[in-house]
């Protein structure tokens, strides 16, 4: 998803969670590529044909949203940002691995889902 459908995700939660700032949302959505980048200049990711296994990679994809959401639902006190913001790093997986060659439709499937996942979070 590029960076559009990042932002817009952000965009989109903000009224589900007035709570947590704007660009504490848009940071949370993305987590993943800032981690690729701190690995990288850590040497701990190379990228390429290697890939991103500790930033983008499907387990570790779970840990870092399940971290997120803990310490976000610590800070702001809120549950609901809590789920709002692990949920961004869990909802680009489902599409991601299903249409990795439909662009339109893995952000079709990303607004869908945080749709039904604010209207269930209010």
């Amino acid at each position: 998803m590029g960076p559009l459908g990042h932002f817009s995700l952000g965009l989109v939660a903000k009224p589900a969670v007035p709570k947590v700032p704007l660009g504490i949302l848009l940071l949370a959505t993305w987590i993943f590529d800032v981690l690729a980048i701190a690995f990288g200049l850590a040497g701990i990711e190379k990228g390429g044909s290697a890939g991103l296994p500790w930033s983008h990679g499907l387990f570790m994809s779970v840990i870092w949203s399940v971290l997120a959401a803990l310490l976000t639902a610590r800070i702001y006190r809120d549950h609901r940002a809590g789920v709002v913001v692990g949920l961004f790093g869990v909802q680009p997986l489902g599409a991601g691995l299903c249409f990795p060659s439909y662009p339109l439709l893995q952000l079709f499937l990303a607004f869908v889902a945080m749709e039904l996942w604010t209207s269930v979070a209010i």
